[in-house]
């Protein structure tokens, strides 16, 4: 599940940026260059694609993409 998870995320990620060179210890504002307006985005593509609802709380460890793979892995666990 985790693969399909970090998969998706840098499918997602290198969509927007035009890049492929992302990496999933990139910090999501820092290295990957979103604002917290294209960083909601990306959360909301997640949610649909998984079917999960993240709530605002659980963000608030997120920093890079292997931690925002983790809210969602712990998502789908439940």
């Amino acid at each position: 599940m985790r693969d399909e998870i970090e998969k998706k995320i840098l499918e997602l990620v290198c969509q927007r940026t035009g890049s492929d060179d992302i990496d999933m210890e990139m910090d999501i504002m820092e290295d990957v260059g979103f604002s917290s307006l294209e960083a909601m985005e990306l959360i909301t593509e997640l949610e649909e694609a998984f079917r999960i609802r993240i709530p605002a709380i659980a963000l608030r460890r997120v920093m890079t993409l292997s931690d925002l793979a983790d809210v969602v892995e712990e998502k789908l666990k439940k």
